[in-house]
């Protein structure tokens, strides 16, 4: 009688053992991301066309988005589409591979300017990007305004991708128009 009861009492152990364990269910919506993709220039300046945007630091938790030739080990972007309309979301820099840190496409403006310099950084932007689906041109609001020109940074003065403003136009001297297609990796 003993060793049946034993052996049931392990029996049961066993059966216990092997149900898993209830799994947490997240409450998070889960990001949806497209790419990973680079992004080009185009241009009818030579120089500029078919140029890779990267970002070079200018601040705490900021980078330049400036233009140049790929390089070994380039970060790629990502749109974060979660909760935007369908084709547009936040543009997003990973800097580490697991997404733990992050950086955000976002403007950010000089009262005495009539273009805003595109940031990666740790701040959350105020507006979406677009990726026209049959150019794959990136695009805020629907509207292509990039040009590329010297602007005021925490280092001095560097060229970097802009947002023109309004319906001035951009000092020729200083900016080149440009565009900024999608390249798939």
């Amino acid at each position: 009688m003993k060793l049946t009861t034993a052996f049931l009492s392990l029996l049961g152990l066993a059966a216990a053992a092997a149900v898993p364990a209830p799994v947490p269910q997240s409450t998070e919506t889960p990001e949806e991301l497209v790419g990973p993709f680079r992004i080009v220039s185009t241009s009818k300046d030579k120089n500029l066309d078919g140029l890779t945007l990267w970002g070079s630091h200018i601040g705490a938790g900021f980078s330049l988005a400036r233009l140049g030739a790929p390089y070994e080990n380039q970060p790629p972007l990502y749109l974060n589409t979660t909760y935007a309309l369908p084709g547009k979301g936040r543009l997003v820099y990973p800097i580490r591979d697991d997404f733990s840190i992050v950086f955000q496409g976002q403007l950010q403006w000089d009262t005495s300017s009539d273009v805003a310099a595109l940031l990666l950084g740790v701040g959350d932007p105020l507006y979406t990007f677009g990726i026209e689906e049959k150019t794959g041109e990136i695009t805020i609001d629907g509207l292509k305004r990039w040009w590329y020109c010297t602007v005021n940074t925490p280092y001095g003065d560097q060229t970097g991708i802009v947002w023109k403003l309004g319906d001035g136009k951009p000092d020729d001297k200083k900016c080149a128009k440009i565009g900024l297609k999608k390249q798939d990796i």
